[in-house]
Parts: structure tokens; C-alpha cells; sequence
């Protein structure tokens, strides 16, 4: 039997030489809520309004055991803009299309085979029927549905939707395809929490697709079959990390960006190599516990919990330390060695947070943070000298004790590091015959906040510089 589907919304027949007509979606431009930004109408072909992709069978062999074959905006451009949308759905014997959503109403038409469909109102009642070939039935919006094939053999599906971009929205991917802890799943679903455990580890994994964005479940998944064993594998621990910076450490993370078959899987790790004397600075991991466990050396290391209690020791090679999450912890080499160290995290991607950068690295003006930490505005601009690389002089601003403000690191020249005043003699015509050009930061104000400045000092015959000092300076 064959069925020609052609679902169609009301228009006006008679319209304005004016309207669009249609607005083919242009994929080289972001989508957006709305839709696509048109394609140029000169550059729109037949091409554009017809799709081929649903006449092949989808790949089943997936654990839903359900392929969609969308006709989505993203696929299918000519549907960009006219509300409507199309998809293929195969089924294997026993394959179900599980609890589910779209933003949109979905036409589901049985072309071969027999369901059991149903929904969920908002009111909470049960709506489910048995459907066979040739049959109908409506999703409303945003409602929770479901299909599953009672036939004996494959079975067929074509759906319609009421967008262009309708997504699919499936629960139990929301609640166990992701890093989302088991104790909150437990709180919020009331499932027992070995429950929760066997359904995150029956979706297998889901490498993170780093073409993605990255959002706080970690990035969306790779599609299975693009997914080989190298996405399993990370290599990059092999070799020590440099660590000639101010630290003498230096950390070589294992998180989902750099390792995408840890997405979703909530665990990550890093590598810590520690020269001699060298520290990892006080520092979070936000949302993380931290589990540290010493390959070589000794390494004195600590955390804060939040009663401002200190818990400190001395590790020796194989001891392992937890640090718990949010807390803030350090770790210092105090052998006489190189120190190894290799650190999981309880995400799979968390991030580095240390207070040195949080508070020196960046225009936080010093007068903020005087207020706010009570350190003297001096040790402020010191460190931001340390940490943040630079402090230029925002002579715009005033000067206080400590030295101006930091101009915005985005207004920042070659030119605020330089200094050509010093070229030319100072003018000796005076009764100490003698000349003094500055080139502190209200002159030079690259140096600010660096603690050096310097002058040139011309002195003609018999020139002297009459007794004095220089306050706070050497």
C-alpha cells in the first residue's frame, strides 16, 4: 500500500506582489530562535525545496533501537520559515522511540507495521492506543509520547511537525546522559540511587562532539557512528609539562575538551609536575572533588573546609589526598626532587580557579579590592604586576599611594610600554645647573605598578643636585 502525504497549512490564495515568498534557510548563518537568515533569492534553486534523504532506512543498531531520519530547517533549507517539518522513523523488531518531546505537535502516520502510542497530558492522564498501518494519531506540544513496534518484523513511521526545528527532547537522555550527580537525580526524580547508576551506564557513553557548543551537561554527543576506540584514548600524560613560570608547576588537564570520550561520564583527571620548591597556588575546582595521589616525591598539601578549619599533610609516594568540592586547597613540593602528581576530578570538565588570578589578574581597580580583601593597596599592585602581567596607567584616572588604576587591557599599545623621553639633554640653565627628566608612570605609564622607575640627570660644569630624597624609593 502506498500513501501520498502531503500536509498543508491555510493561506491566502490571493496576495500581495510584495509578500515573501519564501525565505530558504541560509546555513552558513547561525540559527537562531526564529529560524535561519534567508538565502539571496538570486542564489535559491529547485534544488532547495526538494529533499531526498528520507527514501534510505535508518540505522537501528543503537540502544533505543529506533532510528529518526529528520527533514529538519538544518537539513531540509525550504522549510526555513514556513512552521512545518517532516521526519522518517525506523523501527526494529521490539524498537521504541522513548518518553519524549518536541516544541512542536507531531502527526505521526503508521506506514507499515503496528504500535503501541500513546501521551501524557498536562493534567496528567494517559492517552494510548494501538496503531496500525495507515493510522494517525497527534502529540500536542511539548507533551511527553512515546511509540513502540509491536509488529513481528521492521516497521515505518513518517511524522509531521508544526516547526521547522521542533528538537527532540528525551528524558532519559536529560536525566542519565550526563555528569547531573546521582544524589540530586535522587533528590528530584525520587529513584533509588542504584537505579539511577545502571541507566547511566546502560546509555554506554556519549563522546563528547567538540564541533558543539559546550554547555554545563558537557557537550552534545558524537554521533555513534563517527565515534572509534582513538576517542577512548588520550596520550598527552606521557610527557612532563614545563614548569619554568612563576609556580614552578604546571598542571596537564585531562577534561572533556581535551579528551571527548570522558564526556558525560563525570570524571576527569590531570597530570601535576612540581619542580623543586614548586607549588600549585591555593585554587578550587568548582562543582569538583579532587582525588590527589603522589607518583614521585613528597608534596605537602591542604585544604580549608568551611568552618576556616586547615587540614594539612605531608604525602609521600602512592599516599593519596581528597580534596572535597569547592574547598580551596594547595599542594607545595618539599622534596628534594622533581614531584609527580596525577589528580581525578568528580566532572568531566571542570576548570583551574585561583584566587592569585581571580584577584591580580585582570582591571579589577585596587580600590575595589583594598576594600574587599583589606590587603594595602602596594601589595595589590605588586601582585597585579605578578599575576596579571601588567598594570598600564590609566592617567585618566587619579593617582593614589599605590599608582593609577589599570588601563583597559583591550586600549593597551606597544607604545604604553615605551619611553623615548630620555633621548633628548635636560635644559641646565638654572641656578642648580643642573637637569632632572622623569620617566615615572605619569610620564611612562607602562611601569606602573611594576615598583622601578628612572630619570635622566644632566649636569652641566659645576651642575650639583642640592640635598634630598626619594620617599618610599630606592
Amino acid at each position: 500500500m502506498m500513501f501520498l502525504l502531503i500536509p498543508f497549512t491555510l493561506s491566502l490564495i490571493f496576495s500581495s506582489s510584495n509578500a515573501l515568498d519564501f525565505c530558504v534557510g541560509d546555513l552558513s548563518a547561525p540559527q537562531g530562535p526564529a529560524g535561519y537568515s534567508c538565502k539571496k533569492a538570486e542564489e535559491v534553486t529547485a534544488n532547495d525545496f526538494v529533499f531526498s534523504g528520507l527514501r534510505a532506512t535508518g540505522n537501528t543498531s543503537n540502544f533505543f533501537k529506533v532510528a529518526l531520519t529528520p527533514a529538519f530547517s538544518s537539513q531540509f533549507p525550504g522549510v526555513n520559515g514556513v512552521g512545518m517539518s517532516v521526519a522518517r522513523v525506523d523501527y526494529p523488531v521490539d524498537g521504541r522511540a522513548p518518553m519524549h518531546t518536541h516544541e512542536a505537535t507531531e502527526v505521526f502516520v503508521v506506514i507499515r507495521g503496528t504500535f503501541y502510542a500513546g501521551f501524557i497530558s498536562s493534567t496528567y492522564k494517559f492517552y494510548s492506543k494501538t496503531i496500525n498501518e495507515g493510522d494517525i494519531i497527534a502529540f500536542p506540544p511539548g507533551l511527553m509520547h512515546f511509540q513502540i513496534n509491536l509488529s513481528k518484523s521492521p516497521a515505518l513511521a513518517v511524522s509531521f511537525y508544526s516547526s521547522e526545528s521542533p528538537g527532540i527532547y528525551i528524558m532519559d537522555n536529560a536525566w542519565f546522559a550526563n555528569d547531573l550527580s546521582t544524589d540530586i537525580l535522587q533528590k528530584t526524580t525520587f529513584l533509588d540511587p542504584d537505579q539511577i547508576k545502571k541507566l547511566k551506564g546502560l546509555l554506554d557513553f556519549c563522546v563528547g562532539d567538540l564541533n558543539t557548543p559546550q554547555g554545563p551537561a558537557g557537550y552534545s554527543c558524537k554521533n555513534p557512528e563517527a565515534v572509534i576506540v582513538d576517542d577512548f584514548i588520550f596520550s598527552g600524560l606521557r610527557v612532563a609539562g614545563n614548569t619554568s613560570n612563576l609556580t614552578n608547576s604546571v598542571v596537564t588537564p585531562v577534561f572533556s575538551t581535551q579528551f571527548p570520550g570522558l564526556n558525560g561520564l563525570g570524571i576527569s583527571l590531570a597530570r601535576l609536575d612540581m619542580a623543586i620548591g614548586g607549588w600549585a597556588p591555593m585554587h578550587t575546582h568548582p562543582g569538583a572533588s579532587e582525588l590527589f595521589v603522589v607518583i614521585q616525591g613528597t608534596i605537602r598539601a591542604g585544604f580549608i573546609s568551611s568552618t576556616n578549619k586547615v587540614y594539612i599533610k605531608t604525602l609521600e609516594e602512592g599516599d593519596v589526598m581528597v580534596f572535597p568540592q569547592d574547598l580551596m586547597h594547595f599542594q607545595f613540593n618539599v622534596g628534594k626532587s622533581p614531584a609527580l602528581a596525577f589528580a581525578s576530578f568528580s566532572k568531566a570538565s571542570t576548570n583551574i580557579y585561583s584566587m592569585d588570578n581571580a584577584w591580580f589578574a585582570n582591571d579589577l581597580p585596587v580600590d575595589i579590592l583594598q576594600k574587599t580583601t583589606f590587603l594595602d593597596p602596594d601589595q595589590i599592585k605588586k601582585l597585579k604586576g605578578v599575576f596579571g602581567d601588567f598594570c598600564v596607567g590609566d592617567l585618566g584616572a587619579p593617582q593614589d599611594p599605590a599608582g593609577y588604576s589599570c588601563k583597559k587591557a583591550e586600549a593597551v599599545t606597544v607604545k604604553d610600554f615605551v619611553f623615548s623621553g630620555l633621548s633628548v639633554a635636560g635644559n641646565t640653565s638654572n641656578v642648580m645647573k643642573a637637569a632632572v627628566t622623569p620617566a615615572f608612570s605619569t610620564q611612562f605609564p607602562g611601569i606602573n605598578g611594576l615598583g622601578v622607575s628612572l630619570a635622566r640627570l644632566d649636569l652641566a660644569v659645576g651642575g650639583q643636585t642640592a640635598m634630598h630624597t626619594h620617599p618610599e624609593g630606592t
